[in-house]
């Protein structure tokens, strides 16, 4: 029997398959589309109409397939759409001509919910001739509430019978990812509350919440939440947590407090509230949209901000909006440490939104932003303050600036910052550095090489930081536009500055530079490369000054200062530069009155060398120098044209002129010159020749400060050298030495032809001694004497001298000279002839026998005449200015003669006497001496009349 039967259902099982394959394309479903909608509407409770195509399938369920569906309204305010529709029939039931649908599938639905809910969704009451099972489901739906949507929501929702629970499961899409939920609401109790638990799982992460709906509406209970990385449910750091806290929910929002969150091993404590707008009334204004917000604020000891930056700009799109706020006492942000952090942040439309970010920094500052963008662009308003500017600087890595760059002490501030993938750009700039004003805009392109914009106006600006981070600026495009109520470049000052410059790959444009400096207006412009350094071409151009403020920016001694008439002249400058920077060509014109000077300059800037030529006309020398060497110098410079011509070179610490040829009034010099700055000390150093040099009458003395401020070593060669006449009379053929060692001066005169004869000398002078010190040796052979050495009677009037000196004085001056003035001397003369006395004639008269005709005699040898004399020696003493002759003797036919008395140089008095001895009795002589003013002489004969009259 029951292989009979096997065999029948084999047979049988074919014809069954072929049946279910054939028979739904035969069966006339027009005539069930009434009782399928009946069936459909009664389970949604709402109409639904049936207007497409019904397909059958029998295996392996029962399943109609509806498309065209039109789904009306209800009062529950639910709005209802759905691409197509699967209804799952009994298929026995089916078989006896009966319509049962025991599960509906709503495919591709787009279903509206109220806010808030004015009642619960209809739903058929299950008849007691049906199964009481409910099994509806939802594929590829979306849900929206509160202007709130969820995609790719596929469910399930199962109830049993009358006591039994409402079960709910699927998922859906959250953030990218799939959401896994399920929630189990039991029947309500006497009191209309009802248990409710709900679950999810997404990314690794579980989501719990238990507790109750109440019966006069909404819900409480605990919310717990676990998973390794909280950043796929929300904009927040990446990193394990765990959040516990009590959940209540309303018809306006759905609210968690006492939150404690554990996030990668950082505790904040908060809370989250999810608000629901209602739907916007058809009188509601234009542009009343329905609206979700997730809002969150936590408060934690320490955050990283980094990383919440980082989520926040991966969390930018959100499914609805989210405002968040932190607070912090302490948080790192690029490695800064911050303090008092206080971040609101809004999500919302792709729309990142900052409404206050607040946190203190090092170096008592304080920073607050407000700003709006996206994950790439943003815009911000920036306010800050310092009182420690390095310190602030340094937490951030900044002390790298060049200083003068960077704040000293304080800073303050607002601007405008906006970001964006390429670029950052600051506008808006109210900047106050260090009590100085800085405004404008900046832009900072990111890339292989970056570019800087700049465009600042500030009250102040030293432009050296700026030069020296040439070589980090070359590796960059920079565009300048800068301008300057003060600056300063390398110690000079500078107004009114303006500076239009761009370099890009390499190549440096400097449009223009505008400043002023001491009244002259400044002018630059010019182009080259940075890599190698090259000046293509370069103009500068200065006119409206003075010359005092161009000498001034020169390293000149202290002790050259222009009178201020000659400080005053006009100055005019303009320059030329081109060429690589080891072989730079200058090119300079400049003018002062009529002075025209000309450079052509060949410069090493690596090695700070240049060479080349440099000529100073000016049709007046005196009138040009006037100011500077006073009424005396420019009478003893005398009239005619100015014309320097000097071959220079410079290197660091050295000016030298090679070639140097001066032409100025009657001077007359050339030869090399040198200034060395390389020692303590300067130096300088010539070796000057010239066919005629007057010296003029210096006050030596003033000159002794100066002295002390530099070395010198000149040597110098002179056909003719007119000393002031009080001093010297005409040298020629000179060959001498001056040197200068630390304020002590050595004057040596190696050579020179005085008067025919030949003069060596050495004059010393110690200016660093309290008072002065100088000391003189001097020699001269055979000088012919000319004229008269006294300028009175009785003087040496012709003959051939030799002389010896050595003297030494103190003080500040020649009266302190004449006075404090010591040493020796020795004048010897030969085959002269003294005027004024005629020693034969007072031989002669001494021998007269008779009295009355030896008077009238000896008074005429005295009081005129000439003597010859074959040798003359005035050997001398000094001591404080008083000049004493030793055995002073003069020798001739007529006789032998002695000299004796003394010169008093501090009162410029003569006191002398010239006696002839005698073989018998008192010596005659003469007395002659005085002041400058009053020379006189008196004959000295009455010891020798009474001696006479005596022995007579």
């Amino acid at each position: 029997m029951t292989r009979r039967l096997a065999l029948a259902w084999l047979l049988l099982l074919p014809l069954l398959v072929a049946a279910a394959a054939t028979l739904p394309a035969r069966i006339d479903w027009d005539g069930y589309r009434g009782a399928l909608a009946q069936h459909a509407s009664e389970r949604l409770g709402r109409p639904i109409g049936l207007n497409g195509g019904l397909r059958l399938r029998l295996l392996p369920q029962t399943l109609i397939e509806a498309d065209g569906l039109t789904i009306g309204s209800s009062n529950d305010g639910v709005a209802l759409t759905a691409r197509a529709m699967r209804l799952r029939l009994d298929p026995w039931r089916l078989l006896l001509g009966r319509v049962v649908v025991r599960e509906v599938v709503l495919v591709g639905a787009d279903i509206r919910l109220p806010w808030p809910p004015t009642r619960l969704p209809g739903l058929a009451t299950l008849g007691l001739d049906e199964l009481t099972l409910l099994d509806a489901r939802l594929e590829e739906s979306r849900i929206s509430v509160a202007g709130a949507s969820i995609e790719g929501v596929s469910a399930r929702f199962i109830a049993g019978g009358l006591a039994d629970a409402l079960r709910a499961e699927g998922r859906f899409n959250w953030r990218g990812q799939p959401l896994a939920f399920n929630a189990t609401l039991g029947r309500a109790g006497d009191d209309g509350a009802a248990p409710l638990d709900m679950a999810g799982q997404i990314a690794g992460s579980r989501i719990a919440a238990r507790g109750v709906l109440l019966g006069e509406g909404g819900f409480e209970g605990r919310l717990d939440a676990a998973g390794q990385d909280l950043s796929a449910l929300l904009p927040t750091p990446r990193g394990a947590f765990t959040a516990t806290g009590r959940i209540t929910a309303t018809a306006d929002v759905v609210g968690v407090d006492q939150l404690v969150l554990d996030l990668g091993g950082q505790q904040a404590r908060g809370g989250v509230s999810l608000r629901l707008a209602a739907e916007p009334r058809a009188d509601a204004p234009r542009g009343t949209a329905p609206g979700a917000r997730l809002d969150a604020a936590l408060l934690a000891s320490r955050l990283d901000l980094d990383a919440w930056t980082e989520a926040l700009r991966r969390g930018g799109s959100p499914e609805l909006p989210i405002g968040l706020d932190l607070s912090a006492e302490a948080a790192s942000f690029r490695g800064v440490a911050l303090r008092q952090l206080r971040l609101t942040v809004h999500l919302e439309n792709g729309r990142i939104i900052v409404p206050e970010a607040a946190a203190e920094l090092p170096g008592e500052a304080s920073i607050n932003a407000s700003g709006a963008g996206t994950a790439d662009t943003s815009e911000w308003a920036l306010r800050f303050e310092t009182r420690r500017a390095p310190d602030t600087l340094a937490a951030f890595g900044a002390l790298n600036l060049p200083a003068g760059v960077a704040p000293l002490a304080h800073a303050s501030g607002s601007m405008r910052l906006v970001l964006d993938e390429r670029q950052a750009g600051l506008s808006d700039m109210a900047l106050n550095i260090d009590g100085s004003r800085v405004a404008g805009t900046a832009t900072w392109r990111w890339g292989e090489r970056p570019v800087l914009g700049l465009g600042l106006e500030v009250a102040r600006l030293d432009l050296d930081p700026w030069l020296a981070a040439g070589e980090r600026l070359s590796r960059m495009d920079v565009n300048l536009r800068i301008t300057a109520e003060r600056a300063s470049l390398h110690g000079l000052a500078l107004e009114s500055l303006s500076i239009d410059a761009s370099a890009e790959a390499g190549r440096l444009v400097l449009r223009r530079a505008l400043a002023r400096h001491g009244g002259a207006d400044i002018t630059a412009a010019g182009n080259g490369t940075l890599a190698p350094p090259r000046i293509n071409e370069a103009v500068l151009e200065a006119q409206g000054g003075m010359l005092g403020g161009a000498l001034a920016l020169m390293p000149t001694p202290p002790w050259l200062n222009l009178p201020a008439a000659m400080a005053a002249l006009p100055l005019r400058l303009r320059a030329q530069l081109a060429g690589p920077a080891d072989a730079l060509s200058l090119r300079a014109e400049a003018s002062v009155d009529d002075a025209r000077l000309e450079a052509q300059m060949a410069l090493d800037l690596g090695q700070g060398r240049a060479g080349g030529t440099i000529t100073l006309r000016h049709p007046g020398a005196g009138r040009l120098l006037g100011p500077l060497i006073g009424p005396a110098g420019r009478q003893w410079l005398g009239e005619g044209s100015l014309a320097i011509i000097a071959g220079v070179a410079l290197r660091p610490g050295l000016l030298a002129a090679e070639n140097l040829d001066v032409v100025a009034g009657q001077l007359r010099l050339r030869g090399p010159l040198s200034l060395n700055r390389e020692g303590a000390r300067p130096r300088l150093s010539a070796q000057l020749t010239t066919d005629s040099l007057a010296l003029p009458e210096l006050p030596i003395a003033t000159l002794f400060p100066a002295l002390r401020g530099f070395d010198m070593e000149l040597a110098l060669r002179a056909e003719n050298l007119l000393p002031p006449p009080s001093l010297l009379p005409p040298l020629s053929g000179l060959r001498g030495m001056l040197r200068l060692e630390e304020g002590r001066l050595a004057i040596a005169l190696e050579e020179a032809r005085l008067s025919g004869g030949t003069l060596q000398a050495m004059l010393r002078a110690d200016t660093t001694a309290n008072p002065p010190a100088l000391a003189l040796e001097a020699r001269l052979a055979g000088a012919v004497v000319t004229e008269a050495l006294l300028g009175h009677l009785p003087d040496v009037t012709s003959g051939r001298a030799d002389a010896m000196l050595a003297l030494s004085a103190t003080g500040h001056g020649p009266d302190a000279w004449r006075a404090t003035l010591a040493g020796q001397g020795d004048v010897t003369i030969r085959d002269g002839t003294l005027q004024g006395v005629e020693l034969a004639a007072l031989a002669a008269a001494l021998a007269l026998p008779e009295a009355e005709a030896a008077r009238p005699a000896m008074a005429a040898a005295l009081s005129g005449g000439s003597t010859p004399f074959t040798r003359l020696t005035l050997p001398f003493t000094a001591e404080a200015g008083l000049l004493r002759l030793g055995e002073a003797i003069l020798q001739g036919e007529a006789g032998m003669a002695r000299l004796s008395g003394q010169y008093d140089l501090a009162r410029l008095r003569l006191d002398m006497r010239l006696a002839m001895p005698q073989p018998e009795g008192p010596d005659v002589g003469l007395w002659f001496g005085g002041s400058a003013d009053s020379r006189r002489s008196l004959p000295e004969t009455s010891a020798y009349w009474r001696w006479r009259n005596a022995r007579e």
